[in-house]
C-alpha cells in the first residue's frame, strides 16, 4: 500500500521536488550552508565547526541533543564560536529557530538560504523626509479584522486562567507576540497565526509595509496576510477541559465560569485530538496494523475503482492509492507488464499534478540531468563529431550554435557540450595550419604601376602529415577503394584563382566521388593575383614536398600525384608563355597553324615531357631569352615536378570554352538572319509585333539604303557634269552646267541630312535582333543564365543542361519559329533559318556526346573509350566541314588529340581527375567568410576561413554527402 495526498494538502509528495518547497535533498543542501546557532551563511566566516565536536560548550546555551538531521544544521560559524568563548559576551544567546521542511508550501529555511546566497551589498534604505503612510495598509488590515472576527470568549483574568487550566504559552491557540489566546487571528504566508492587534502594532509602529515574521523571521508584506480559518476558534470552544479537583469534563467556554472554593484549583486542558492520540498510543503495533488494514480494505471495497481510498480530515482529504508490490523488476518483465505499469504511473501522475504533460517533461528533464537517459537506446543525443559536421554544413557561428543547442534541448534532444565540440574541431585541424605575411605583387590601376604589398598567406605545415591523416580517416570509415588505381594511392593537387584569392587544393582520388567539394582541402591560399612572381614566392618548397610524397608509401601502397587546373594555370606552372603562344599545347609541340589541319594531315608530333621542357628552356636562355616561339614557348622553370602525362586535361574548361564558342557562332548567324529580315521588312510597313530593337534595325537599314541611293545619284550627276565640260569646254558657264552644279549641291545637302539622321539612330548590337534575342529567351525558359562577366560565359551545370537532347531542340527551333513569325511570306528566309537551326542542332548534338563522356565520374573501359574517340572524330569533321573559316582553339585541340590518350593511359575521366571540385571551393570559402565577424586582422580572418574549410571538407562530412 502507498499513501498519497492530494495537491495542496499538508502531507506533501515525499522527497521529490515540488513547486513550493522543493525536495528534501535540496533542503538538506541548504541546511549544510547555514549556521545552527545564528542561521547565517557559513561562507561569511573563515571557518566552521561541527556541532558534534563542541557539545559541552553548546549545551551551556542551547540543547542540541534532540536535533534532527533534516531540521537542524550540523555546523556553526566562527562568529557563534567567538560569542560563546568570549568572556565579554556573557549574555550571548542563539537566535536561530528551525522549522521542519514544508514540502507543499514555501519552505522558510530554503527561502532564507536562497536569499542569503544571492550575495552583493544590501541596498541602502532611502530616507526622503517624513515617511508616508500607505492608506491601503489600514484598509487591508481593517478588512482582515472584519473577515476574521468571531464571537470573543470572555475571560476575566487570562493569566489566572492559564495557571488554573494549564494552558502553555506555546499552545496552538496562543499568539507568539502577546502570548495570549488569539483575538481576531490572521495568517502569514509562512502559515503562522497572530492576533490582529499584534500585527497591526507591528505594521503601524513606523508605517512599514513589510515586516519579519516573529516566529520564522521570513519576509511578510501586508497584502499577503489572510484571515485565519474560524474553525480554530470552534475547536477551542468545543475542546474538553478536565477539572482535577472534581474530575468534571466541561467545554472551554464553560470552564471560564467554573470555580471551586479551594484557593488553588488544578484544572487540566486537553483537546479532542490529544485524547485521540492518547488512545492510539495505548495500542500495540500489531493492533495498529490490523485496525488500519481493516479500515483501509473497507474503504477500498466501497470505492468506485477499488484502488482509491479517501479519508476525510479537517483540511484536504487524505487519498490512499492501491499499488501492487512487484514480484519482478521491469528489466525482467514482459512488454505488456511494462505497459500496464506505465499506465498506472500515468494515472497517478494525472491525479497528483492535474498537468500530466508538464509533469512528465519535468521528470524527463530531471532524469537527463541525473544521467539516466545517457543510454543511446533511450534518448536522442548528438555527439561532438555530428555537431562539428552540422556547424560546418549550416555555417553556424558559436552564438548561433548555442541558440540551436537550447532549441534542441527544449525538444528533448541532447548534444555534447561546447567544450567537447571545440576540442573535436581542434583535433580535426591539429597544429598543421600556419599563416604568415609575405610580400606579393599587385597592379595599381590608378598609378599604372606594379607595387609590392605584404599580404596574408595560409598554408599547410606538413603536406605529408595531412595526406596521411586523411587516408587514415577515410580508411576508418571504409571509404577507400584501390581496384581502379592498380593498388596505388592517387593524390590530386591543383590550383585556381577565384575572386580575389588564389587557392592550392588537394584531393584523395581513391574515394567514390573524388571531385566532391567535401573531398577538397585547401593547402595554400593568399589574397592576390596568380601571376608568376606570386606563384614562385608562394610555392617555394611545395614541389619538394610533392616529390617526397611520391617516394613514400601508405600502409605498403605507393603514392602517385596528379595535377589539375584550368589551362592558363597549367601553362604558368610548367613555364609556358600561355594559351596565345605559337606552341601553346602543354602536351605536344604542335603549332597553332597545324591545329587547323585534321589529325590525318598534320602527322605525328613530339610529346612534351619534363626533360623537353628543361632542354627548350636551356635553349631559350642560351639565345638571350628572346623569341620564345622559336623555342616552343618555354620561358621558365616548372614550379611543380609532376610528370606531364599525369596532368589531367581540363575537361570542364574544354566544355565551357567550346560551348561558348559555338553559342556565340550561332548568335552571329542569327544576327545575319536579322539583317536579312530587316532588308526584307524595310520597304514595307513595320509589323506591329516587332520589338523596339528590331524597329531600330529596320529604320537604320532604311537610312543606310537611302544614303547609298543619294550617293549613287550624286555620282551620276558628277559624271554628267564632267562629260558635258569635256565635250563642250566653251559652255562651262552655260545654264545646263549651272543646273547640274546646283543639283550636285542639293544632293550633297540631302546626303548630309541622311547622315545626321543615321548618326542619331540607335546602334544595334549583335544580339539585339529578334532572332538573336530569341536565343536568350530560350535560355531563360530552361533556367539558364549567362554570367554578366567573363565574356557572358556559362557555368558547368548550365552547359550540361543546354546540351541535353531536348534542350538542344528547344534552343535551335527558336530560330526558324521566330523567322516564320517575322516573315511568314518569305520562303527563302524561312529555308535559310531552318538550315541554320539544323546545322547548329547537329553541332551541339555531336559536341554534347563528347561532353557527357569526358565529364562523367568514373573509370572507362575500352569500348567506351573507342565510342568516345569515334564521337570526337565525327564532331571535329562536322565542325571543319560546316565552319571552314572558324579557328580551332587550343581547347578543341586538347579534345581532339589528348583526351583519348589520357583515358587509355589512366582510364579515369575528367569528371574524376579534373578541376570541378577545385572550382566549387571558391563559393565555399565565400560562404564561410560571409559568416565570420569580429576579425580586424586579415591574417586571422584568412586563417579562420581555411580552418572552416577544413572542417567542412573532412571525411566525416564527405560520408554524409555520399
Amino acid at each position: 500500500m502507498s499513501c498519497k495526498h492530494r495537491p495542496g494538502s499538508q502531507g506533501g509528495e515525499g522527497g521529490g521536488g515540488l513547486e513550493g518547497g522543493g525536495g528534501l535533498d535540496e533542503h538538506l543542501a541548504h541546511l549544510a550552508k547555514l549556521c545552527r546557532l545564528c542561521g547565517q551563511m557559513l561562507t561569511k566566516h573563515p571557518a566552521s565547526f561541527d556541532i558534534a565536536d563542541y557539545l559541552v560548550l553548546i549545551s551551556k546555551f542551547v540543547s542540541v541533543e534532540n536535533d534532527e538531521p533534516d531540521i537542524h544544521p550540523k555546523a556553526f560559524c566562527k562568529g557563534c564560536y567567538t560569542g560563546m568563548k568570549s568572556p565579554r559576551n556573557k549574555k550571548w544567546v542563539p537566535t536561530a529557530i528551525w522549522a521542519p521542511h514544508r514540502r507543499s508550501q514555501t519552505c522558510v529555511v530554503c527561502s532564507h538560504s536562497k536569499k542569503m546566497s544571492v550575495g552583493g551589498r544590501p541596498s541602502k534604505k532611502k530616507s526622503t523626509g517624513r515617511p508616508r503612510i500607505d492608506r491601503s495598509l489600514h484598509a487591508t488590515l481593517d478588512s482582515l479584522k472584519a473577515n476574521s472576527r468571531v464571537p470573543d470568549i470572555a475571560i476575566d483574568d487570562e493569566v489566572l486562567f492559564k495557571e488554573r487550566f494549564g494552558v502553555p504559552n506555546d499552545s496552538q491557540f496562543c499568539c507568539r507576540v502577546c502570548e495570549c489566546v488569539f483575538v481576531c487571528p490572521v495568517s502569514t504566508p509562512c502559515q503562522h497565526l497572530f492576533c490582529m492587534s499584534c500585527v497591526q502594532n507591528l505594521f503601524g509602529s513606523d508605517s512599514r509595509v513589510n515586516i519579519s515574521c516573529p516566529t520564522c523571521h521570513s519576509h511578510v508584506h501586508f497584502q499577503s496576510l489572510t484571515p485565519a480559518p474560524t474553525y480554530f476558534h470552534n475547536i477551542l470552544k468545543k475542546s474538553d477541559i478536565s477539572c482535577k479537583q472534581c474530575n468534571t469534563n466541561l467545554t472551554y467556554d464553560i470552564a471560564t465560569h467554573h470555580s471551586h472554593p479551594s484557593h488553588h484549583p488544578t484544572i487540566t486542558h486537553t483537546d479532542h485530538k490529544q485524547t485521540t492520540d492518547n488512545l492510539i498510543s495505548q495500542l500495540t503495533p500489531q493492533q495498529k496494523e490490523e485496525i488500519g488494514t481493516v479500515l483501509l480494505r473497507e474503504k477500498l471495497r466501497t470505492s468506485n475503482d477499488g484502488a482509491t481510498a479517501v479519508f476525510r480530515t479537517k483540511g484536504q482529504p487524505l487519498v490512499t492509492k492501491l499499488i501492487t508490490k512487484p514480484r519482478i523488476s521491469s528489466a525482467d518483465s514482459t512488454p505488456s507488464t511494462r505497459r500496464r505499469r506505465s499506465m498506472q504511473l500515468a494515472a497517478i501522475r494525472d491525479e497528483i499534478s492535474h498537468s500530466p504533460d508538464v509533469q512528465f517533461r519535468h521528470e524527463v528533464s530531471r532524469a537527463h540531468k541525473a544521467g539516466a537517459l545517457d543510454d543511446p537506446s533511450s534518448s536522442v543525443k548528438i555527439n561532438d563529431i555530428d555537431m562539428v559536421n552540422m556547424r560546418s554544413m549550416l555555417r553556424l557561428s558559436w552564438k548561433m550554435t548555442r541558440k540551436l543547442k537550447s532549441w534542441l534541448k527544449e525538444h528533448n534532444i541532447a548534444s555534447d557540450c561546447e567544450k567537447k565540440v571545440r576540442a573535436q574541431e581542434a583535433k580535426l585541424i591539429g597544429d598543421n595550419l600556419e599563416g604568415e605575411w609575405v610580400p606579393l605583387q599587385f597592379h595599381n590601376e590608378e598609378r599604372k604601376e606594379t607595387e609590392i604589398i605584404k599580404t596574408p598567406l595560409v598554408k599547410v605545415t606538413s603536406l605529408e602529415r595531412k595526406v596521411m591523416s586523411l587516408l587514415d580517416e577515410y580508411e576508418k570509415l571504409n571509404l577507400l577503394s584501390f581496384d581502379d588505381t592498380g593498388g596505388e594511392v592517387w593524390l590530386k593537387v591543383g590550383g585556381d584563382k577565384g575572386g580575389s584569392s588564389f587557392k592550392m587544393m588537394m584531393q584523395i582520388a581513391n574515394v567514390s566521388k573524388p571531385n566532391s567539394v567535401q573531398n577538397t582541402t585547401i593547402v595554400l591560399m593568399f589574397d592576390a593575383v596568380d601571376n608568376i612572381f606570386n606563384l614562385q614566392l608562394a610555392l617555394q618548397g611545395f614541389s619538394a614536398e610533392i616529390e617526397h610524397l611520391t617516394t613514400t608509401t601508405w600502409r605498403g601502397r605507393p603514392l602517385r600525384a596528379f595535377h589539375f587546373g584550368d589551362y592558363e594555370y597549367l601553362s604558368k606552372i610548367y613555364g609556358l608563355t600561355g594559351p596565345n603562344g605559337r606552341h601553346c599545347c602543354l602536351y605536344c609541340l604542335v603549332s597553332k597553324q597545324d591545329m587547323m589541319k585534321p589529325a590525318t594531315e598534320r602527322g605525328e608530333r613530339q610529346s612534351r615531357t619534363l626533360a623537353t621542357l628543361e632542354e627548350h628552356l636551356h635553349q631559350f636562355q642560351h639565345s638571350g631569352s628572346k623569341s620564345a616561339k622559336d623555342h616552343f614557348n618555354v620561358v621558365r622553370q616548372p614550379l611543380v615536378t609532376i610528370p606531364i602525362d599525369q596532368v589531367c586535361p581540363p575537361g570542364l574548361h574544354i566544355s565551357l570554352g567550346l560551348f561558348l564558342k559555338h553559342f556565340n557562332s550561332m548568335e552571329k548567324a542569327c544576327h545575319q538572319l536579322d539583317i536579312q529580315t530587316v532588308a526584307y521588312l524595310a520597304p514595307q510597313d513595320a509589323p506591329s509585333n516587332l520589338s523596339k530593337n528590331m524597329i531600330n534595325m529596320v529604320e537604320r537599314h532604311r537610312l543606310e539604303a537611302m544614303l547609298a541611293e543619294k550617293e549613287e545619284e550624286r555620282k551620276d550627276l558628277m559624271e554628267q557634269l564632267s562629260c558635258f565640260i569635256l565635250l563642250y569646254p566653251e559652255e562651262a558657264a552655260s545654264q545646263p552646267v549651272q543646273l547640274l552644279q546646283e543639283s550636285v549641291k542639293e544632293k550633297d545637302s540631302e546626303i548630309n541630312d541622311v547622315k545626321v539622321d543615321l548618326n542619331k539612330s540607335s546602334k544595334v548590337s549583335v544580339a539585339s535582333g529578334m532572332i538573336a534575342a530569341s536565343l536568350d529567351q530560350a535560355l531563360q525558359d530552361m533556367h539558364v543564365q549567362r554570367q554578366a562577366y567573363h565574356g557572358k560565359s556559362f557555368i558547368g551545370n548550365h552547359v550540361h543542361k543546354c546540351l541535353k537532347p531536348d534542350n538542344i531542340i528547344r534552343l535551335t527551333t527558336r530560330v526558324a519559329d521566330t523567322m516564320k513569325q517575322l516573315c511568314p511570306d518569305s520562303e527563302p528566309l524561312i529555308r535559310e533559318a531552318e538550315r541554320v537551326a539544323a546545322t547548329y542542332r547537329n553541332l551541339f548534338t555531336l559536341f554534347g556526346r563528347c561532353h557527357v563522356a569526358i565529364n562523367t565520374c568514373g573509370f572507362l573501359k575500352d569500348d567506351k573509350i573507342n565510342e568516345l574517340e569515334s564521337n570526337i572524330k565525327d564532331y571535329l569533321h562536322f565542325f571543319r566541314t560546316n565552319f571552314p573559316t572558324e579557328s580551332v582553339p587550343p581547347k578543341m585541340h586538347l579534345l581532339e588529340e589528348h583526351i583519348v590518350p589520357w583515358l587509355r593511359r589512366w582510364r579515369a575521366t575528367m569528371g574524376t581527375m579534373g578541376e570541378q571540385g577545385g572550382e566549387s571551393v571558391h563559393a565555399q570559402i565565400n560562404n564561410i567568410k560571409r559568416d565570420l565577424r569580429g576579425y580586424n586582422n586579415d591574417l586571422d580572418l584568412l586563417l579562420r576561413s581555411v580552418r572552416g574549410q577544413w572542417l567542412a571538407s573532412n571525411p566525416q562530412t564527405y560520408k554524409l554527402y555520399m
